[in-house]
Parts: C-alpha cells; sequence; structure tokens
C-alpha cells in the first residue's frame, strides 16, 4: 500500500508541475468570485472544494399551442432558443464582475 501511495503522490506531484498555470488561473477566479456581489459560494475545507451559486435569471414560460404536434428535436430547439438571451446576460455578468475584480477575461471570451 505504501508503494501505491508514493507513486499516487508522484503523479499528482507532477501533473501539478506539469499544469501549474492552470492552477494560479483556478485561483485567480476563486479569489475574484469571492469579492462579486450577488454571487455565494459554500467552502467545505474536508473535501477540499468550493460550489458557487451564481444569480439565477428569472422564469419564463411560454404556451404554444400547435396544431400538429412538436417533435423532441423541435422542443429542444425552441427551449435553447427561449435561453439563449438570459445565458448570455449571465455570461456578460460574470466577464463584468470578474473584469472588476481584476481577472484577464480575454480567454473567456474568445
Amino acid at each position: 500500500m505504501d508503494i501505491i501511495n508514493e507513486s499516487l503522490r508522484c503523479c499528482i506531484n507532477n501533473m501539478r508541475k506539469r499544469f501549474r498555470s492552470l492552477d494560479l488561473v483556478n485561483q485567480n477566479i476563486i479569489a475574484c468570485l469571492r469579492e462579486v456581489k450577488g454571487v455565494r459560494y459554500f467552502e467545505d475545507k474536508r473535501r477540499d472544494q468550493i460550489v458557487f451559486a451564481l444569480p439565477l435569471t428569472s422564469l419564463t414560460t411560454k404556451i404554444s399551442y400547435p396544431c400538429g404536434g412538436v417533435s423532441l428535436q423541435e422542443l429542444v430547439r425552441l427551449s435553447n432558443h427561449e435561453s439563449e438571451d438570459p445565458l448570455q446576460g449571465s455570461f456578460i455578468f460574470l466577464v463584468n464582475a470578474l473584469s472588476n475584480q481584476g481577472f484577464d477575461c480575454k480567454r473567456l471570451i474568445n
């Protein structure tokens, strides 16, 4: 068991060295999100994780009475179309909030 644990530890250390820049980006995003008004978070120190709750978009209801029924493909298309604007607005809110905290959001937009 000691050999397996040591092997796993070495693998994790190698991955952390290789992706150190990704760790820094994640730390910056976490630090910025903690400062954004309207964003709540829960930190679980035992599991070494943090969960963010972004502001919810308002619910919308659309009632349609099709003459010949609706296929699942059409229903998914309509649902995606209805959610595009609110999701775009939430994305812009997030990008602006992170930018205001000093995070470089160019990677998120491209």
